[in-house]
């Protein structure tokens, strides 16, 4: 594959004029001609006018079309010869993301009860480790409800759906009832051991 600019391209189109070829662009195409554009050489067909000239299958970039133009053009052999492949720019390669904390533990949950987290697990955790947790849950509940809000505004909702609603409920039930179970732990009588 070769890539040309329109001044290039001009120049292979007059040569094949020139020369009485018989491929080259049409007038009504060449006025289209994108005079930033560049134009892909796709490949050949054969051989032309005795070996002097290579027939080309051109995609054009016009001023007033989005998707190329196909296209024929005779180019001299020479001239074809003396065009670049083109090699495509490797786009600059992504960091590599450092998975977060969230995803950390959902790849966990997933490794250990599959796609069924709807099961206990038992941890144990620092009191203030564990408040700062509800703290942030619940903030983010909040906040999330805030974008809603906008949400629905922008939208020129009178309110909220019913779909943001059921999750905001959803959320909050799930927070209450965590911080109702760690009520009910700190409130239980330790067993006696036996002895």
């Amino acid at each position: 594959m070769k890539v040309i600019d329109t001044p290039k391209l001009l120049t292979l189109h007059a040569e094949a004029r020139k020369r009485n070829h018989s491929r080259f662009l049409a007038p009504g195409v060449v006025d289209r001609l994108d005079p930033g554009g560049r134009h892909v050489i796709s490949g050949t067909t054969c051989l032309v006018a005795d070996g002097a000239a290579v027939r080309c299958l051109l995609f054009l970039k016009l001023k007033d079309r989005e998707m190329p133009l196909e296209a024929w053009l005779d180019i001299v052999t020479d001239a074809y010869n003396a065009i670049p492949e083109h090699v495509e720019e490797k786009a600059p390669e992504e960091p590599v993301k450092e998975e977060g904390p969230w995803e950390r533990l959902c790849k966990a949950l997933r490794n250990k009860l599959g796609n069924d987290w709807r099961k206990d697990v038992t941890v144990t955790l620092r009191a203030d480790t564990l408040s700062w947790l509800v703290h942030l849950a619940e903030r983010g509940i909040n906040a999330r409800a805030e974008d809603f809000r906008s949400e629905a505004k922008e939208a020129g909702a009178r309110g909220l759906d019913a779909s943001s609603v059921a999750s905001l409920s959803s959320w909050s039930m799930d927070l209450d009832d965590w911080v109702a179970k760690i009520v009910a732990a700190l409130d239980a009588k330790p067993s006696k051991s036996k002895k």
